[in-house]
């Protein structure tokens, strides 16, 4: 438990050597981290090939951090260990290293720890593999220097193993808990604030008004919860469909799936029924229709021109940079994550793991810069950590009371 205070960021450390009740809280969180992974075990998930492979790699990532550690605290220049351009380009023209960083990519992929949605192309493969490659040298180096065999290195890799093989199992838990529709409704019942029926009701009336004569671009300015409707009536820019693996470009608007189905099975000047899209409640009015030819031999684009009016759900959100929720996906996850607190609980009081809940702490002796990382998801101290960038985004797979988090950048240009 030392051993995992240290590696915190120095703003944990500092709060865990002043908190006797944070250091307990630090326990229980690990208790349940290591009886999820000791039940995995007995699952026989560690025994899954593509599981080993990701225990390995954590094994991997440790050494290299520990290997990091130890030049840092010897005061050796980062040059001086860091690998080099020339090293990372002879690593990688080892098809073997190459076959090894694709291997844990889709390994990650096919247990659910990548977004489903998310495509794992060239690109990205590529860019891992830059991210691999130095991390597999450090520990490469680690290795050399014995790092490998000491005690401290062996307790942290069994931990951050345990933290893998809990996200990897509490992620199989919870794709079977996947609410009723009984469930969803009862807690909209018990959050009447989320219940997105009002909502609805509203885009209802306000869609009778505008089929009933009234000036679509006066009801816009007067009902549309988009920025800037009330200057552009809900004037939209012109767009064509996405194509399936289209990167984002800033020179192409695009809207979500279901908003630009209902757009383009309108006619000109047709109003659509209310449409639902992860933004709220949509009135859509198509307003003209044009071919735009294609750039660079590119394929000639149907485009339309649509303006309309947005019904936003009253749906709390905790990270404004991510793609907004809908009323039902916020019930579902908060559903999803009240059992799969309550499974993860169960385990913990069957499986017999004893974890000391008080620990000798050493505070950082400098002020710590104020962070707010997770003690729980791995060696947030760590030096160097820009040279050993963590896999792929794994979402929200740990169990909750582990401090697993998930965070989405931005959704680009979309409505």
């Amino acid at each position: 438990m030392s051993l995992i205070a240290e590696s915190l960021a120095p703003a944990d450390r500092t709060r865990l050597a002043a908190s006797p009740e944070e250091r307990k809280k630090l326990a229980e969180d690990i208790k349940q981290i290591l009886a999820v992974a000791q039940e995995a075990r007995e699952k026989g998930v560690a025994d899954r090939p593509e599981v080993k492979r990701q225990l390995e790699a954590m094994k991997m990532l440790v050494v290299a951090q520990m290997y990091v550690k130890k030049q840092r605290d010897a005061n050796a220049k980062p040059e001086d260990y860091r690998p080099k351009p020339e090293e990372i380009e002879a690593f990688l023209k080892d098809p073997k290293n190459v076959q090894q960083a694709d291997s844990y990519l889709e390994d990650l992929k096919k247990m659910g720890m990548v977004p489903e949605e998310q495509q794992i192309t060239d690109e990205i493969k590529e860019q891992f593999r830059q991210q691999w490659a130095p991390m597999s040298l450090l520990a490469q180096k680690g290795r050399a220097a014995g790092i490998e065999g000491e005690r401290a290195t062996q307790l942290q890799a069994q931990f951050q193993q345990a933290v893998a093989l809990s996200r990897i199992y509490s992620n199989e838990l919870t794709k079977k808990l996947e609410p009723t529709e009984e469930e969803i409704q009862a807690y909209f019942a018990a959050h009447p604030e989320l219940d997105p029926k009002a909502t609805r009701q509203k885009a209802e009336d306000v869609l009778r008004r505008a089929r009933g004569g009234e000036d679509f671009g006066a009801l816009a300015k007067e009902f549309s919860e988009e920025p800037g409707a009330k200057e552009s009536g809900g004037d939209l820019p012109w767009f064509g469909r996405a194509v399936e693996g289209e990167q984002r470009s800033p020179d192409k608007f695009r809207v979500v799936k279901a908003f630009e189905d209902a757009s383009f099975a309108l006619k000109d000047n047709e109003i659509s029924e209310v449409v639902e899209t992860p933004f709220g409640f949509h009135i859509i009015q198509r307003l003209g229709t044009r071919t735009q030819p294609g750039e660079g031999g590119a394929a000639a684009e149907e485009q339309v021109h649509v303006r309309h009016i947005l019904f936003k759900p009253n749906v709390p959100s905790t990270n404004p940079f991510a793609p907004p929720k809908s009323p039902r996906d916020t019930a579902k996850e908060a559903i999803i994550e009240e059992k799969t607190k309550k499974v993860v609980d169960e385990i913990a009081k069957r499986v017999n793991v004893k974890v000391p809940e008080d620990f000798p702490v050493k505070a950082p002796e400098t002020p710590p810069m104020p962070m707010g990382a997770s003690p729980h998801g791995g060696m947030g101290g760590a030096p160097d950590e820009q040279e050993l960038p963590a896999p792929p985004d794994e979402g929200d797979a740990a169990p909750k009371s582990s401090g697993g988090a998930k965070s989405k950048a931005p959704a680009g240009k979309k409505k």
